[in-house]
């Protein structure tokens, strides 16, 4: 299975001994039935030709501080399906003031957006992490930008001072040049993971006639050298570190395209498994593109 990874901002900087250890637990991988544990809710799923996923998004921590605002630019999608924002942080914020931001489109005009969906696991603070579905707010391509996403700083003993905090938009659209039937499916959850243990979770069941073309992985918390990574039926799926901030302090937005079949999906089914490894990681979201092939 030939699978290339795309990341934002990617920086990856490993010891030796974190490289020694993921060769270890990627080479040996344990029976992937046993480890069918955890659970994602369905937020959205579609059928249609030519679906495709495109995603963006940040940490809003910089340098310590909190940024108030955030501008990501999104283009000009024909035939859009579906656009949601992800926004997650933590808070000591018990009014749940959290459920609710600030969107402003290209001319300037602010929206409110309200949470469809929440998420919260009680940590330090309140872990949260919200979905809601903006569609009728895209207006064509241009610059976007995002207000008042709450996070707090939390003392730790590891001198970090934030857990988590950043955004994520996910946009479905059809894609007029590609012909073949697609089957889009998007997860939602949060999903406090402690360290040195795999967790996994069913995607597709034995005999599926599902191609995997796609997935993207949406989630907080990690930090790079730590070897936490995600697995597609047991094996890595980067062949690499994959929870490293790469989007921005403790924020990763990961993409992953497979090129070929040779992935035993009839045989096994689909899991797809987070390596925690040697750090808490916060999953959120899980984004899968298949093409539909016959039985």
């Amino acid at each position: 299975m030939k699978i290339t990874r795309r990341k934002h901002r990617p920086y990856v900087i490993l010891s030796g001994l974190v490289i020694y250890i993921i060769v270890v637990v990627f080479n040996f991988p344990a029976s992937i039935e046993a480890q069918e544990n955890i659970r994602m809710d369905t937020y959205y799923e579609e059928e249609g030709v030519g679906l495709k996923v495109w995603t963006d998004g940040a940490s809003i921590i910089f340098e310590g501080h909190i940024a108030k605002e955030s501008q990501f630019y999104i283009d000009d999608f024909d035939n859009v399906r579906k656009v949601v924002l992800i926004w997650s942080g933590e808070t000591r914020d018990k009014a749940a003031y959290f459920k609710r931001i600030v969107l402003r489109n290209p001319e300037g005009k602010r929206q409110v957006v309200k949470a469809e969906k929440v998420y919260t696991y009680i940590s330090s603070g309140i872990l949260y992490c919200c979905f809601a579905d903006i569609t009728s707010l895209y207006e064509g391509k241009g610059n976007y930008t995002i207000e008042n996403i709450r996070t707090d700083s939390f003392e730790r003993k590891d001198g970090d001072a934030y857990s988590v905090g950043g955004y994520a938009v996910v946009v479905i659209y059809e894609d007029k040049q590609d012909k073949q039937e697609k089957y889009v499916m998007m997860k939602s959850s949060l999903l406090a993971l402690r360290p040195g243990e795999i967790y996994s979770i069913r995607i597709l069941e034995k005999g599926s006639p599902l191609i995997p073309e796609q997935f993207i992985i949406i989630g907080g918390h990690g930090r790079k050298g730590n070897g936490s990574a995600n697995l597609l039926n047991g094996q890595s799926i980067s062949g690499e570190e994959d929870w490293d901030g790469s989007s921005g302090i403790y924020w990763d937005i990961d993409s992953f395209t497979v090129y070929s079949e040779e992935i035993d999906i009839k045989g096994q089914g689909l899991l797809l498994s987070f390596d925690s490894l040697l750090q808490w990681i916060y999953p959120v979201s899980a984004v899968f593109v298949f093409e539909k092939g016959g039985n």
